[in-house]
């Protein structure tokens, strides 16, 4: 979808930005597993660990052709595997991606480590 139009934001004095602006509508559905194909990865490569928020979800997800999440702030992957193994939730660590067994009954909760990664401690909150 091509951004309909781009707009300074607070803080920024108001000046015309590139990041694309647009509305999003949004309703409540019962989660379902998905994979993050190839094509889709470059345009979701920041927010992926959020994607992984997910997995809550019943069923199985998957990540591949996303070794570009080894070189952010931190290696994603990694750190993204670590922290939801720390809370019980079953994953399978691939060199370009992960695998992760969704549970709808949730986990207990626990200490996550975020590896400095502020993306990491949203995806664990």
């Amino acid at each position: 979808m091509e951004p309909a139009a781009t707009s300074g934001g607070v803080g920024d004095g108001g000046q015309a930005s590139s990041e694309p602006v647009g509305l999003v509508i949004a309703r409540t559905s019962e989660l379902v597993a998905t994979d993050v194909t190839a094509a889709e990865v470059p345009n979701v490569i920041d927010e992926l660990p959020l994607v992984l928020c997910r997995r809550q979800s019943e069923g199985r997800h998957a990540v591949a052709r996303a070794a570009e999440l080894r070189a952010k702030e931190s290696d994603r992957l990694r750190a993204m595997a670590r922290m939801l193994c720390s809370l019980g939730i079953e994953v399978v660590e691939h060199p370009d991606g992960l695998d992760v067994v969704g549970d709808p009954n949730g986990w207990e909760g626990g200490s996550i480590e975020t590896e400095g990664d502020h993306r990491v401690a949203m995806a664990g909150r």
